[in-house]
């Protein structure tokens, strides 16, 4: 039986970490944002902890903020964070109840805005000291360094950092971005289908965002793909960011890596389908998810072309179908369960198709050592960070080719806008879309012509069933 909040705080832990969500001034001088400290952290859950960064619990910074809410019925919204010390977890309590303001005969505001109202737990392995340095500096900084630089080894990155005409854009109007993003959140559902926190989440990523909206990118390591470093507006749901980005257009690539993937790994049914169109609903159709459910199959889809482990899978595929719930994860259904849904997913005519491709992709990478990217050039198991327990290389590897082609496919869109400095702008570059700024309006349906014009005939070329399209 659940403790009533007065009963949990009993608890000395609890009750000292209450504190910290509400009271704590001990501040991270780096982000003046209050900090958890990690020795009293170790204290809360009775362990022994070395303070030298080089023995550390890695869980458990996750693991108490769960016990807390199990205990005193309190929802925490969480964020990710990594500051100058390591990487941890920012909390704060969502909605503070009438009985627990009762108790402790608190006069406090509803929601907490400031960013001071979030607390820090540490968790995980510490940044490395180029990390440290580089989390140090302002947001200015870390691109005026970047932007320096004489070894940049991705044009199309330095060209996305180096125009004046996106800070211009993103900082006219400033204050009525943020209000505009402020009522686009305000319209998200308080929580998601797994029931966690979503209208909260995302008002926390907003206020981690730099002064300036201005996105700051880099290439990762062993990928093709162009990231935003830190938070960012690739970060926010779709409606928020363009909400800010206005009168930006939205371009997406219409299920890029899956068209990749059936081309490349010889999925037939996959293929037929994507060129028949209505991809998603027949998906979800076909597997018993009700319409309407993309995202769900989405990742279902996605985490069975990229390797998730047939357990996991078994599982995603039960809470789609709304037969398991959120946490099934860490209460796992029965070995009979996971079977039974595996079994469904085999024998789908689409995903059983799509399982059978990725193991022949899987085999190849596995038996030459080798992945090749967009433009031929053969990429070795060496050239990838990942271990090689699990095959956890050899699934980078993997990714990496669809990833290759995904950012081949979307190429001509730089190179458009730089013919046309001055008359476009790439706002927000993402994987497999963009956001566009027109300058001039009667100009604008010329120009989105022939940039869609461009990416579809590679698309074409290639054998890719995608196109480039707006998205309204």
């Amino acid at each position: 039986m659940k403790k009533t909040i007065p009963e949990a705080l009993a608890e000395p832990r609890f009750a000292c970490f209450l504190d910290y969500l509400l009271f704590s001034r001990f501040l991270d001088e780096d982000t003046n944002y209050r900090v958890c400290p990690e020795h009293l952290l170790a204290d809360m859950e009775d362990l022994s902890h070395k303070l030298d960064g080089k023995s550390r619990n890695y869980n458990r910074a996750t693991i108490f903020p769960k016990e807390f809410e199990e205990a005193t019925g309190l929802h925490l919204l969480s964020q990710g964070y990594r500051f100058k010390d390591g990487r941890a977890s920012a909390y704060e309590i969502e909605i503070i109840p009438e009985p627990l303001k009762n108790a402790l005969q608190l006069e406090l505001l509803h929601p907490p805005t400031d960013k001071s109202q979030g607390v820090y737990l540490e968790r995980g392995k510490p940044l490395s000291l180029s990390e440290r340095q580089d989390k140090k500096r302002t947001f200015i900084e870390r691109k005026e360094n970047y932007m320096s630089r004489t070894d940049v080894p991705r044009p199309d990155v330095f060209y996305l950092n180096a125009s004046s005409r996106t800070s211009t854009f993103l900082n006219r109007q400033h204050n009525a971005r943020q209000k505009a993003a402020e009522s686009a959140i305000e319209a998200l559902p308080i929580y998601d289908a797994d029931g966690k926190a979503k209208r909260g989440y995302v008002s926390q990523m907003l206020s981690y965002l730099p002064d300036t909206f201005e996105p700051f990118y880099e290439a990762k390591g062993d990928t093709h793909r162009i990231y935003t470093n830190g938070t960012s507006l690739q970060n926010l749901p779709s409606t928020v960011r363009k909400a800010i980005l206005a009168p930006s257009k939205n371009y997406d690539l219409k299920a890029a890596q899956l068209a990749i993937m059936a081309k490349h790994w010889e999925v037939s049914e996959l293929q037929a389908l994507l060129e028949n169109g209505e991809v998603w609903n027949t998906l979800c159709l076909s597997l018993g998810v009700p319409i309407g459910e993309k995202g769900k199959i989405k990742r279902l889809v996605y985490s069975t072309a990229f390797g998730m482990s047939p357990d996991n899978l078994a599982i995603l595929y039960g809470q789609a179908l709304g037969q398991l719930n959120s946490d099934a994860t860490k209460n796992r259904p029965d070995e009979k369960a996971r079977a039974h849904y595996l079994n469904l997913l085999e024998s789908n005519k689409y995903l059983g198709a799509l399982l059978q491709g990725r193991k022949r992709a899987a085999k190849r990478i596995s038996s030459t050592k080798t992945a090749r990217d967009a433009d031929g050039k053969e990429h070795k198991p060496r050239d990838f960070s990942k271990s090689m327990v699990g095959g956890g290389k050899y699934r980078s590897m993997l990714a990496f080719e669809m990833q290759s082609r995904e950012k081949w496919l979307m190429q001509p869109v730089i190179d458009f806008a730089q013919e046309n400095e001055g008359k476009m702008l790439i706002t927000l570059w993402l994987h497999d879309g963009v956001y566009i700024h027109f300058f001039k309006d009667d100009r604008s349906g010329k120009l989105e012509k022939e940039m869609i014009r461009r990416v579809n005939a590679r698309a074409e070329e290639a054998g890719y069933a995608t196109s480039l399209v707006l998205d309204a």
